[in-house]
Protein backbone atom coordinates (compact mmCIF):
# COMPACT_ATOMS: atom_id res chain seq x y z
CA UNK A 1 0.00 0.00 0.00
CA UNK A 2 1.12 3.42 -1.08
CA UNK A 3 0.64 6.57 1.04
CA UNK A 4 -0.05 10.05 -0.48
CA UNK A 5 -0.09 11.94 3.07
CA UNK A 6 -2.58 11.06 5.79
CA UNK A 7 -6.02 11.03 3.87
CA UNK A 8 -5.26 9.05 0.52
CA UNK A 9 -3.35 5.35 0.55
CA UNK A 10 -3.31 2.97 -2.98
CA UNK A 11 -3.21 -0.45 -3.28
CA UNK A 12 -2.27 -1.93 -6.59
CA UNK A 13 -2.87 -4.99 -8.18
CA UNK A 14 -2.63 -6.40 -11.56
CA UNK A 15 -4.67 -3.78 -13.95
CA UNK A 16 -6.52 -2.27 -10.63
CA UNK A 17 -5.75 0.68 -8.46
CA UNK A 18 -8.05 1.16 -5.33
CA UNK A 19 -7.68 4.67 -3.80
CA UNK A 20 -8.62 4.84 -0.53
CA UNK A 21 -9.99 8.12 0.78
CA UNK A 22 -9.33 9.17 4.59
CA UNK A 23 -12.17 10.82 7.18
CA UNK A 24 -11.80 14.08 4.98
CA UNK A 25 -11.87 14.50 1.20
CA UNK A 26 -11.44 18.17 1.03
CA UNK A 27 -8.77 20.67 -0.93
CA UNK A 28 -5.92 19.84 1.52
CA UNK A 29 -5.67 16.06 -0.10
CA UNK A 30 -6.66 17.12 -3.87
CA UNK A 31 -3.12 17.65 -4.69
CA UNK A 32 -2.39 13.33 -3.18
CA UNK A 33 -5.36 12.72 -5.04
CA UNK A 34 -4.59 13.73 -8.15
CA UNK A 35 -0.88 12.55 -8.07
CA UNK A 36 -2.13 9.19 -6.69
CA UNK A 37 -4.20 8.32 -9.72
CA UNK A 38 -1.82 9.82 -12.62
CA UNK A 39 1.00 7.89 -11.33
CA UNK A 40 -0.85 4.89 -12.28
CA UNK A 41 -2.52 6.20 -15.44
CA UNK A 42 -0.51 4.11 -17.60
CA UNK A 43 -0.57 0.69 -15.61
CA UNK A 44 -4.01 0.13 -14.73
CA UNK A 45 -7.42 -0.04 -16.50
CA UNK A 46 -10.26 0.13 -13.39
CA UNK A 47 -9.66 2.50 -10.65
CA UNK A 48 -11.82 1.80 -7.48
CA UNK A 49 -12.48 4.84 -4.98
CA UNK A 50 -13.30 3.58 -1.63
CA UNK A 51 -15.40 6.01 0.37
CA UNK A 52 -15.53 3.42 3.04
CA UNK A 53 -13.58 6.00 5.70
CA UNK A 54 -14.97 9.20 4.56
CA UNK A 55 -17.49 11.12 6.20
CA UNK A 56 -17.64 14.66 4.15
CA UNK A 57 -16.23 15.79 0.70
CA UNK A 58 -16.42 19.74 -0.45
CA UNK A 59 -16.21 20.86 -3.72
CA UNK A 60 -12.40 20.89 -4.60
CA UNK A 61 -13.28 17.06 -3.90
CA UNK A 62 -15.90 17.33 -6.79
CA UNK A 63 -14.03 19.53 -9.12
CA UNK A 64 -10.32 16.89 -8.90
CA UNK A 65 -12.58 13.93 -9.38
CA UNK A 66 -14.43 15.71 -13.22
CA UNK A 67 -10.82 16.33 -13.58
CA UNK A 68 -9.97 12.76 -12.66
CA UNK A 69 -12.65 11.96 -15.29
CA UNK A 70 -11.28 13.33 -18.14
CA UNK A 71 -7.87 12.51 -17.62
CA UNK A 72 -9.06 8.93 -17.35
CA UNK A 73 -11.56 8.95 -19.81
CA UNK A 74 -10.67 5.43 -21.38
CA UNK A 75 -10.82 3.76 -17.96
CA UNK A 76 -12.76 2.30 -15.67
CA UNK A 77 -13.76 4.38 -12.40
CA UNK A 78 -15.51 3.28 -9.63
CA UNK A 79 -16.88 4.71 -6.56
CA UNK A 80 -17.66 2.42 -3.96
CA UNK A 81 -18.30 2.07 0.20
CA UNK A 82 -20.12 5.29 -0.36
CA UNK A 83 -22.24 6.09 3.36
CA UNK A 84 -25.54 8.47 2.69
CA UNK A 85 -23.88 11.59 2.35
CA UNK A 86 -21.29 11.14 0.31
CA UNK A 87 -24.15 9.22 -2.04
CA UNK A 88 -26.56 12.47 -2.29
CA UNK A 89 -23.87 14.35 -2.83
CA UNK A 90 -22.52 12.98 -5.38
CA UNK A 91 -25.96 12.29 -6.93
CA UNK A 92 -26.69 15.78 -6.30
CA UNK A 93 -23.71 16.77 -8.75
CA UNK A 94 -24.68 13.64 -11.35
CA UNK A 95 -22.13 11.93 -10.83
CA UNK A 96 -23.96 8.89 -11.00
CA UNK A 97 -24.21 9.74 -14.87
CA UNK A 98 -20.09 9.51 -14.86
CA UNK A 99 -19.14 7.19 -12.93
CA UNK A 100 -20.17 3.43 -11.58
CA UNK A 101 -21.29 4.18 -7.73
CA UNK A 102 -22.35 1.59 -4.65
CA UNK A 103 -22.83 2.05 -1.42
Amino acid sequence: MDNFGTDIKTEATDNQLTIFIGKNFTREVVQAFKEAYLNAKDKVHTYIIDFQKTDYMDSSAIAVMMCMKQDLSTKNIHLVHCNNFIYKTLQLVQFDKVFTIKR
